[in-house]
C-alpha cells in the first residue's frame, strides 16, 4: 500500500525571542515582548510548542533549509538589523512559492521615540517599506495599524512568486 505524502504548513518567526507565533522561531536571544491584540489579530497569538533556534539574523545564512517555510512572520526586528536588505534576500531564500510574509515594524510618522531607542537603526512608513521589501517579493498590502488611538505600526504583507 502507497503511503500518500501530506504537506504540513510551517510557520516561521524571525526574531521572536521567546514569544514564538510561529512553529520554528529564530531567537535572538532577548525575551520576547508580549505585544498589543491588534498585533496579534493579524499574526497569531504565541505558540507555547515552538521550536526555538538560537541565531543572530545579521550572521547570514538563516540556518534554515531552501524553499522551507509556508509563512514568515517579522515581527518588531527588522529596524534592529544592520542590513534588513540581506535578511530580505535571504527570508525570501526559505520561503517556498506562494509563501507570505508578515512585517510590522514602528511607523515613523508616529513613533519618534523610535530614535531614542538605540537598537532601532532604521524606521519605515507605508512606502518606504514597501519599497525595501518589493526588491524581492510581491507587495500584497502595506498599511497603518492602529493601536492606543494611534498608527504606532505599520503592516506589510508580502508573496514570494
Amino acid at each position: 500500500m502507497e503511503s500518500k505524502a501530506t504537506s504540513l504548513s510551517m510557520k516561521v518567526d524571525l526574531g521572536c525571542g521567546e514569544y514564538c507565533r510561529g512553529d520554528i522561531g529564530i531567537s535572538i536571544g532577548f525575551t520576547g515582548m508580549i505585544v498589543a491584540p491588534e498585533i496579534n489579530e493579524l499574526i497569531g497569538d504565541m505558540n507555547p510548542d515552538a521550536k526555538l533556534i538560537e541565531h543572530n539574523l545579521d550572521d547570514l545564512p538563516i540556518p534554515l533549509p531552501s524553499n522551507y517555510a509556508d509563512e514568515v512572520i517579522m515581527c518588531h526586528i527588522l529596524e534592529h538589523l544592520h542590513h534588513p536588505w540581506d535578511v530580505l534576500k535571504e527570508t525570501k531564500r526559505i520561503m517556498k512559492n506562494g509563501a507570505v510574509l508578515k512585517i510590522i515594524v514602528p511607523n515613523s510618522k508616529y513613533a519618534p521615540y523610535d530614535w531614542n531607542d538605540p537598537t532601532h537603526l532604521y524606521t519605515w512608513n507605508e512606502a518606504t517599506l514597501a519599497h525595501l521589501v518589493g526588491k524581492f517579493l510581491h507587495v500584497v498590502k502595506a498599511e497603518e495599524i492602529t493601536g492606543h488611538n494611534k498608527p504606532w505600526h505599520i503592516y506589510l504583507e508580502a508573496v514570494k512568486e
